[in-house]
């Protein structure tokens, strides 16, 4: 009967192998998509007047603009 033994470079690619399918079946189950956050605000901190018609917000990360435009709210609602 022979014995196999595996090489060295064998049990190290297995090992990476498995370590790698570690990380990445973590990053599945526990490292979702970051939310994206409001980097700038023009009106943060400002007197708002009649004469103010338009904003900018700035994002930690490229967004659809409909998308952003459609879940858009107010609070308290612009009379």
């Amino acid at each position: 009967m022979t014995t196999h033994h595996r090489q060295p470079l064998d049990r190290l690619a297995q090992a990476m192998i498995a370590l790698l399918a570690l990380v990445i079946g973590g990053m599945v189950l526990f490292g979702g998509p970051a939310a994206s956050k409001v980097r700038d605000f023009t009106w943060q901190n400002r007197q708002i007047g009649a004469e103010d018609t338009a904003f900018l917000l700035t994002f930690s990360r490229p967004m659809d603009h409909t998308s952003v435009e459609q879940n858009l709210t107010i609070e308290p609602p612009l009379p």
